[in-house]
């Protein structure tokens, strides 16, 4: 439009040469002060719109249409003919980042609202922008930038969760078999003597040890205590998301190690087991860690390990819990879930006396390239096209 602008105007010049006269000045007026017009009506327009980001949702999963949402309100009396309006898609895991222009006009004194969806096809935290927005005139001879004040934006992240993997594998409840905890059962008794879970009255077997000398002295009749039993985690599911740069497939495999990490997790917690997800952050340098007993807390267990980011060398998960600084927690089973884990950190884990059991999911897209650990815990290869049936005789 431009081009036709001055091409009009240097017809209009000719033509007032040519046929001097009041409708030929007229006609070169009106295109000589056309752009300052424009630009007026421009900047009085842009003074009065202001834009803000919205997501409906928090958190979808790989492959959906995610809505987006972006809000513009024009305040001023003028109409904008054309708008438009970049936003960027960014993925944590990947890297990767995609931008989408849309284009609208932008009505006087109103509020409208601009639908479009979004889907990534791999796990992580995608953080939705809108890069800049350009308000055009009818012609586009003129073109102004809204400030990053006028473009709002709340809630501009959403995490793409793994769909859980249905699996049956057997579980095993450790948090009977002597390890501490603050946290006791309201359900069952246990043999902690530090708390008493209730009182009864005495029946054909019980120990002579349990009875409440006190309250039968009281009642007159044999009263026994049942002790508490300790809720500790009975099992640790280790994320280690380090991808080493030669794998093929890198997106795939952290796609397979979230997963399986989630897919375990939700296993134990279908089955009621208290459990710990752990995974080394990139941010915090870190071990984060997140006690899932509930489905709540196994969705924001998921959300914990995407928002960790991929470390640049290997093995740190490991290096961190094996530290003085993460504590002396103590577990029945511990679980590894990686690309890649050396001879020196497998031994590392298993020497640890964090478990009572060890095991190591080595995941990976080729399973001729996978060299497994040497060591004597359980080590199973996981494929990322066949992750159920790679662990079909896991125990946990």
């Amino acid at each position: 439009m431009v081009f036709v602008y001055i091409l009009l105007l240097i017809i209009s010049v000719f033509f007032y040469i040519l046929y001097e006269g009041v409708i030929s000045l007229m006609l070169l007026c009106f295109l000589v002060l056309l752009p300052t017009v424009l630009i007026i009506c421009g900047l009085a327009a842009k003074s009065g719109i202001r834009a803000e980001l919205a997501l409906p949702l928090n958190s979808g999963s790989a492959g959906q249409n995610i809505p987006v949402n972006v809000n513009i309100t024009n305040h001023s009396i003028i109409p904008v003919p054309c708008a438009e309006i970049t936003l960027s898609y960014i993925i944590s895991s990947s890297g990767s980042r995609e931008k989408v222009k849309i284009s609208t006009p932008i009505f006087p004194k109103n509020t409208q609202r601009l639908e479009t969806t979004f889907s990534s096809a791999h796990l992580g935290s995608v953080v939705v922008k809108v890069e800049k927005i350009k308000i055009f005139d009818i012609l586009r001879l003129t073109r102004m930038k809204l400030s990053k004040k006028q473009i709002a934006c709340t809630n501009n992240e959403i995490m793409i969760l793994p769909e859980t993997l249905e699996l049956a594998n057997p579980v095993h409840d450790y948090s009977d078999s002597g390890l501490d905890s603050d946290v006791y059962s309201q359900d069952k008794p246990g043999d902690d003597p530090s708390e008493i879970f209730a009182l009864r009255e005495y029946a054909d077997g019980d120990k002579l040890s349990r009875i409440h000398w006190k309250l039968t002295a009281k009642t007159d009749t044999l009263m026994v205590k049942d002790y508490s039993l300790p809720l500790a985690d009975s099992c640790l599911l280790l994320a280690d998301t380090y991808i080493p740069n030669d794998m093929p497939k890198g997106s795939d495999i952290y796609d397979t190690i979230i997963q399986m990490t989630v897919s375990l997790s939700a296993l134990l917690n279908s089955n009621e087991i208290r459990h710990r997800v752990a995974g080394y952050s990139t941010v915090t340098e870190q071990l984060e860690e997140l006690q899932v007993s509930d489905d709540n807390s196994m969705i924001a267990s998921a959300s914990m390990l995407l928002k960790c980011g991929t470390p640049d060398r290997g093995d740190l998960t490991v290096i961190t819990l094996t530290s003085e600084e993460f504590g002396q927690a103590r577990f029945g089973h511990a679980v590894l879930i990686c690309a890649s884990c050396s001879d020196a950190a497998a031994e590392s884990l298993t020497t640890s006396g964090i478990a009572g059991r060890y095991t190591i999911l080595v995941c990976t897209s080729d399973r001729d390239r996978v060299t497994l650990p040497d060591t004597e815990c359980e080590t199973y290869i996981v494929e990322h096209d066949s992750a159920e049936q790679c662990i079909s005789e896991l125990s946990l």
